[in-house]
């Protein structure tokens, strides 16, 4: 009988201890549920807090903080501040910090070196070869941009350094960096030059001028930014780009003015472009004037305009390396024609013929008007009007390909094969 009762009390204590084990086990599950809950709760205020601001927007910063008691560490809650004079930065073991937020990136004026005077009216304009300083607001920031780290100096993830550049009118400058960096007064010194990556955009720059005001001077946009990227805002964009100083065009224009005049009045009163050999003589034994040579004017209209070419680019740009070896064609087979040519004249024994006029000896012999002249004068004149185009639109001497160059000695060559059997008179 005493068995049987033991039997039953250890049954009643196994399923009682079975069931407190059960409601234990419960109770453990449901504390481990809740805390992961809280956990994830922490962990997603952790990371919208330390987000920018600018991607949360002032209503999410505040809900973050609504439960943080204000005075937390000695400093103030974010949220009880206007967001547009606090940026909640992720917390510390004193509670959450606040930080200004970082001036905008402008640039505010551009001057030339020497002339930091607001009233110098020299300031706003600069040329090749000019130092300007350039004032931007928020310069450290793009400063840190450049170098890959933040505000704080924390250095960015998956960033590339790039220096920093000199954009005119939306065009970076290749080759221009920065020769002084000031970030305590927010200047940047850049030195305008001419180098083989930026011809093209100063040739777009300052080619093509138009007629009128626009002539002398370019109104530009000035900003900075970062190498291969875009140019900040700016507040400069009327900066003054002297294409050409108007002295020194004045002068030069003069100077050719007076060669042209001077190489005219040569041509008429002695033999300079005019044909070899002996003078023609009159019935009466008067000697005349000899007719002007084609392989002569030719000669000379190329050197007219390579020089002038020359010295206009040099006044721009301040290049003296701009003879490209289609130059040096040009001039060669000007200048060795016009040597077969008076060569033949010679080798004929025979008194030059009578001028009759510019276009007529130039393009006629004895029998009247000959294709051959016609076609080496009309080829000169197109590679001249194709010469200046370039210049004046690219700043640069033209490259002509070898086959054009290739056109213009064939017409040399087939003039001087006519000339051989040609009469004098």
């Amino acid at each position: 009988m005493r068995s049987a009762w033991i039997k039953i009390a250890l049954m009643k204590t196994a399923r009682l201890v079975t069931t407190c084990t059960a409601a234990a086990v419960m109770v453990l599950c449901a504390l481990a549920a809740a805390a992961e809950a809280d956990a994830r709760a922490v962990h997603g205020r952790t990371l919208i807090a330390s987000l920018p601001s600018v991607v949360r927007g002032p209503s999410t910063v505040q809900a973050t903080h609504t439960n943080q008691p204000a005075g937390v560490g000695g400093t103030q809650s974010p949220a009880a501040q206007p967001p547009s004079q606090a940026t909640t930065q992720p917390g510390t073991a004193n509670g959450p910090q606040t930080k200004t937020q970082a001036t905008a990136t402008i640039v505010r004026d551009v001057y030339v070196f020497g002339h930091e005077d607001p009233a110098d009216t020299d300031r706003s304009s600069a040329a090749i070869d000019d130092i300007i300083i350039v004032k931007v607001d928020g310069l450290a920031s793009l400063v840190n941009q450049s170098r890959c780290v933040d505000d704080d100096n924390r250095t960015l993830a998956n960033c590339i350094e790039r220096p920093l550049a000199l954009f005119i009118d939306g065009r970076e400058m290749t080759g221009i960096a920065p020769e002084a960096v000031d970030v305590n007064a927010g200047t940047l010194h850049f030195h305008l030059h001419r180098s083989g990556g930026n011809n093209e955009a100063w040739a777009d720059l300052l080619g093509a001028p138009p007629l009128g005001s626009g002539f002398f001077l370019r109104p530009s946009k000035i900003s900075v930014g970062l190498q291969e990227g875009s140019p900040v805002s700016t507040a400069v964009r009327s900066f003054l780009l002297v294409r050409i100083d108007k002295g020194w065009f004045v002068a030069g224009f003069i100077a050719i003015g007076v060669l042209v005049f001077s190489l005219i009045r040569l041509a008429r009163r002695s033999d300079l472009l005019r044909a070899a050999g002996p003078p023609p003589v009159a019935e009466n034994g008067q000697p005349l004037p000899k007719a002007y040579s084609l392989a002569r004017f030719q000669m000379a209209f190329w050197f007219l305009v390579v020089v002038s070419a020359y010295c206009l680019i040099w006044l721009i740009t301040g290049a003296s390396d701009t003879i490209s070896g289609s130059v040096l064609a040009l001039i060669g087979i000007g200048s060795g024609t016009a040597l077969g040519a008076a060569v033949v004249d010679v080798s004929k024994n025979q008194p030059a013929p009578p001028s009759k006029g510019f276009l007529k000896d130039i393009l006629s012999d004895a029998n009247g008007v000959c294709f051959h002249r016609f076609q080496m004068f009309v080829w000169t004149l197109v590679l001249g009007v194709m010469f200046v185009s370039s210049v004046y639109y690219d700043l640069s001497m033209p490259e002509f390909s070898a086959t054009l160059l290739g056109l213009q000695g064939i017409s040399a060559g087939t003039y001087l094969g006519f000339k051989i059997p040609e009469k004098q008179g």
